[in-house]
């Protein structure tokens, strides 16, 4: 819930926000961040160590963990083109 409140009052370029989240859903995260800030809502990609996800379904692009330096790369190009 802090970072969704951070997220609420300050400026960030960009979110990288776990599906599986103790306190809630990524997904639901964003869901929020979309009612409360929906112009943050490109600068969101979702992170996942889970098997199967249908990222089609999904509010926000996903990468897939464990990270390598290639998805590192393809988030922040996905920054640049959100701004």
């Amino acid at each position: 819930m802090e970072g969704l409140r951070l997220a609420t009052e300050e400026d960030f370029d960009g979110f990288l926000v776990d599906i599986d989240m103790p306190s809630m859903l990524g997904t639901e995260w964003v869901e929020r961040l979309t009612s409360l800030r929906p112009s943050l809502v490109p600068r969101v990609v979702q992170l996942t160590g889970m098997d199967v996800v249908d990222s089609t379904a999904l509010p926000a692009p996903v990468v897939w963990k464990p990270l390598t330096r290639a998805s590192i790369d393809r988030v922040f190009w996905w920054w640049g083109q959100t701004h």
